[in-house]
């Protein structure tokens, strides 16, 4: 039971690793190619919204 008491109370993720997954994640995913794609899909979405009104 003291394990699993300490386990609790230990923070399952420090500011430290917190910033190495983001960093991981940024350079797995390429930010242009996504930044693209929400343009694309945000242009399209406003174009069909256009037509609505």
């Amino acid at each position: 039971m003291k394990k699993m008491k300490t386990v609790k109370d230990s923070q399952p993720w420090s500011e430290r690793e917190k910033v190495l997954l983001l960093l991981l994640l940024v350079s797995v995913i390429d930010i242009p190619s996504l930044i693209d794609i929400l343009y694309q899909i945000g242009y399209e979405f406003g174009q069909a919204l256009a037509l609505w009104f």
